[in-house]
């Protein structure tokens, strides 16, 4: 009874969510088109910013999948002949379009062929059995898999089984009170959430939040800063935040103890796996040759983006990738959006409203130029404070829009603008601001019963940290000529 109770009450709160989304989403953008006219702007860019604010409105209220309203804007943008179909479609003719198809292909091969499962047991049999090496081994489990799958909920799904399995043959027997162990599993569970999350800003592959951004830089931006460049040029943020985190989860929880590990149980799970499959061993190849791929591309003069198109042909024409997976494994829904949020830009580029924009910002554009620190915090805080009403695409689709042409007229580096967005963004303290953590959370809440307060704790944490860090990676920029 209590059940169907909660079931009513939860319908009816969707439903006034919707019912207020549509409603905003009838009343906005005939405002918006009002106030463009008012301000002087023409015909196109009335019409324009009407598409863009019921777009945002859908976005932010979730009364649709994601990659809907991406579309819809595409659709009303060619319907009412605001730009060449070259223009409103060229996301998805873009490298960064065909980059994302790509290794979301990679990504697929590499889960489904079991390679990414035999890692995790072949882990758990060579770790001592204790909670300082399980931590440091669940946290680079997630970091070695975020620039290999490029979707979070994909890498939760192979590190989630793994703290399942630790936290299930580890505690048997174990003479400590209730809180200790309460609060041991709780710095795993962090440890492993942390792991899959906190440098995904640092590698274009690992999110395709990434791919979108990436797809939004100047074509110039986008050649210096592919695989290598990207991940060099965070290197020293990727740095301070990884040594920040052992401090935050090592001071926090102070639970490092032996655990009672049985490893009878993982020894006979690698002998049913047997030898390396030949998916397995294609997997290994694809992810090879993407490597020497990125480390050669300056020499070669091969764009990155085609060697990884090469290497998903390759494993669709040998079948490694057969079409089911191809169909079901691949995150289509994300590929529409990244299409069409690359076509909404080059839209607002050649309607020539990036320089309205940059005009109307320009004491933000000010702060660019003449006080990057204190636009650091600015904007910092800017997205902590949006994220707690807004989904993360959203806000990151939002700020990259506004910003990025800001930076461009300012002469500030696009790439950096974007990936402080990135950054910052990927910060969330509670479970509904990120699908990812709530499904993290259920994927391991029978087995783990961590403390979700004391993660979010460490989280908050982690976001002052990420500031730091920020501020530390200032001179090694100016060094590279990022800044």
């Amino acid at each position: 009874m209590e059940h169907n109770i909660l079931l009513a009450d939860s319908s009816k709160k969707v439903s006034w969510t919707k019912m207020l989304g549509w409603a905003l989403s009838s009343i906005v953008p005939v405002i918006s088109c009002f106030c463009a006219q008012k301000a002087g702007l023409s015909r196109e860019s009335s019409i324009f910013a009407a598409i863009v604010s019921v777009t945002l409105v859908m976005w932010i209220t979730e009364i649709l999948p994601d990659f809907v309203p991406g579309l819809f804007s595409t659709l009303m943008f060619t319907l009412f002949n605001l730009a060449p179909n070259e223009v409103v479609l060229s996301g998805f003719a873009s490298e960064g379009f065909f980059l994302a198809v790509s290794v979301l292909g990679l990504g697929a091969v590499i889960v489904t062929s079991g390679l990414s499962h035999r890692y995790s047991l072949i882990m758990l049999k060579a770790m001592p059995p204790n909670t300082f090496w399980y931590t440091i081994s669940l946290f680079f489990t997630g970091l070695i898999f975020t620039p290999l799958v490029p979707v979070i909920s994909g890498r939760a799904a192979i590190v989630a089984p793994v703290l399942n399995v630790i936290v299930q043959h580890s505690y048997d027997g174990l003479d400590m009170d209730e809180k200790t162990i309460t609060r041991s599993k709780t710095a795993l569970f962090a440890s492993s959430l942390i792991g899959i999350t906190l440098l995904s800003a640092s590698f274009l592959s690992s999110t395709p939040l990434n791919l979108i951004v990436y797809g939004m830089l100047p074509l110039q931006e986008q050649q210096s800063f592919q695989f290598i460049k990207w991940s060099y040029a965070s290197l020293v943020v990727s740095g301070v935040v990884l040594a920040a985190f052992f401090v935050i989860i090592n001071l926090y929880f102070r639970s490092f103890h032996r655990l009672n590990v049985k490893k009878d149980f993982i020894v006979g799970e690698l002998k049913k796996l047997g030898r390396l499959k030949a998916a397995e061993w294609i997997a290994v190849l694809g992810i090879a040759v993407l490597a020497v791929g990125m480390f050669a591309a300056s020499t070669t003069k091969i764009s990155v983006t085609w060697v990884a198109f090469a290497i998903m042909f390759c494993l669709l024409f040998i079948g490694a990738l057969n079409p089911i997976d191809h169909g079901t494994k691949i995150d289509w829904a994300f590929l529409f959006l990244l299409g069409s949020m690359i076509g909404l830009v080059n839209t607002m580029n050649y309607l020539k409203i990036d320089l309205i924009v940059v005009k109307n910002l320009g004491w933000l554009a000010s702060y660019m130029q003449s006080d990057f620190r204190l636009f650091i915090v600015l904007l910092a805080l800017a997205i902590f404070a949006s994220r707690i009403l807004i989904p993360m695409n959203a806000a990151v689709l939002i700020f990259a829009a506004t910003l990025l042409p800001l930076a461009k007229a300012s002469g500030v580096s696009t790439w950096l603008t974007g990936f402080l967005i990135l950054f910052f963004a990927e910060t969330a303290v509670f479970p509904f601001q990120a699908p990812y953590l709530s499904n993290f959370r259920n994927a391991t809440r029978e087995v783990v019963n961590q403390q979700e307060k004391s993660v979010s704790a460490v989280n908050l944490l982690l976001f002052f940290a990420k500031i730091a860090a920020i501020y530390l990676s200032i001179p090694f920029w100016t060094k590279i000529g990022v800044l």
